[in-house]
């Protein structure tokens, strides 16, 4: 059945119809979630006491900060000119990882060996190469998990931490509390992570002597590397230019890292 307007009638369903669409044109949908072209790049406030509350910020908060929400392609963002950003806000580059270990099977096996490191091959884990579990010291400081875990990683990895001893020991490092290094799963673009292949560790809790340090609390964000920065600062830089990850991602990469490092080394 046809209905039939009157002109004034029609008149104004003309006028609901045009505030619709330019309505719908203003509530354009969000930028879809894009990760930096670098991991090291930084993205928001330091120190504590500026108005940034990290235990209350959300991640709608964090994704819409100045320079975040420019990195992502925020259309608002975009008005402020990029020398304002490269000017306040401190990028530290990760260098190439020249130095990470690159041995395979049981030449990786007996130089793990060879650093005094105990550890066991593991006979079967899926997606690692070359698995083993360390049963003590890796690096000269102990790894921890909260819920018990053993430290399972494949063998590179290990060779890497253990490669960091004078690193740990220079900064006073004695313990570290991990969540993930052997994880089976995938990274938001769908590729297996390095977790899967336990070529990466996730650091949640650094302990210096008596002092114990979260990286949710204690890194301060977006302030590149400085000796006045604070100790996990200071160790995270140390840490990165040792040149053995190709991923090293802090709490400057995005929400997701915002309580702990993640570190990896090359796949083969």
């Amino acid at each position: 059945m046809r209905i039939a307007f009157s002109r004034p009638e029609r008149h104004l369903l003309d006028l609901i119809l045009f505030g619709s669409l330019v309505l719908g044109g203003c509530a354009a949908p969000a930028a879809p979630y894009r990760t930096p072209d670098h991991w090291s790049k930084a993205g928001y406030e330091w120190p504590p006491g500026s108005g940034h509350d990290t235990q209350k910020e959300s991640h709608a908060d964090y994704a819409t900060s100045a320079s975040r929400a420019k990195e992502w392609g925020d259309p608002a963002a975009a008005k402020e000119p990029e020398d304002t950003l490269a000017g306040n806000v401190p990028v530290v580059a990760t260098p190439e990882p020249t130095n990470a270990p690159l041995l395979e099977g049981q030449k990786c096996l007996r130089a793990l060996r060879r650093t005094g490191v105990d550890f066991r091959p593991i006979g079967s884990l899926m997606g690692v190469e070359n698995p083993v579990e360390v049963r003590g010291k890796l690096g000269g400081i102990v790894f921890y998990a909260s819920d018990q875990r053993p430290l399972q990683l494949d063998c590179r990895l290990a060779l890497a931490l253990e490669d960091l001893a004078p690193v740990f020991a220079e900064h006073g490092v004695t313990r570290a509390r991990f969540s993930g290094a052997y994880t089976y799963r995938r990274t938001r673009s769908g590729r297996l992570s390095h977790h899967a292949h336990g070529l990466a560790i996730d650091l949640h809790d650094l302990e210096f002597g008596a002092k114990s340090f979260s990286i949710l609390n204690d890194f301060a964000r977006s302030v590149g590397c400085s000796p006045k920065n604070p100790p996990v600062n200071r160790l995270a830089c140390a840490m990165r230019d040792e040149r053995l990850f190709e991923e090293f991602l802090t709490p400057d990469y995005n929400f997701d890292h915002r309580d702990h490092l993640h570190i990896a080394v090359p796949r083969l």
